[in-house]
């Protein structure tokens, strides 16, 4: 119960922190050039305040284009077992994914002149 509840609360910090980069890439059009720097530190940020205490750094990918940019976090590592070393482990590994698109908000006047 413990490894599933780890599993979900990690799918969760990915879940949130794909949607988060995706959303903070499309409104913010001129960090488009380095949208895996600024990504990483966005996806970086939210997942650890939703991920379980101890883990790393998840992976980030964004791709951005001309009307939408794409974030993919990704997470491997180990949750800790409580009963593993029993059984000759100390952990299980469990990894986490999520690709999140946002659309790049289009702030062209529409009014006629």
């Amino acid at each position: 119960a413990k490894v599933s509840h780890f599993r979900s609360r990690l799918q969760l910090a990915a879940d949130s922190a794909s949607v988060a980069t995706a959303e903070a890439i499309a409104l913010q059009p001129d960090v488009a050039s380095d949208p895996d720097g600024r990504g990483s530190q966005i996806a970086s940020s939210v997942f650890k305040s939703h991920a379980p205490r101890g883990v790393g750094t998840p992976t980030v990918a964004v791709k951005s284009g001309a009307m939408a940019v794409t974030a993919t976090v990704g997470y491997v590592g180990v949750a800790p077992s409580n009963f593993g070393s029993a059984l000759g482990y100390a952990g299980v590994s469990v990894d986490a994914s999520s690709t999140s698109p946002a659309r790049i908000a289009d702030f062209r006047s529409t009014v006629a002149r």
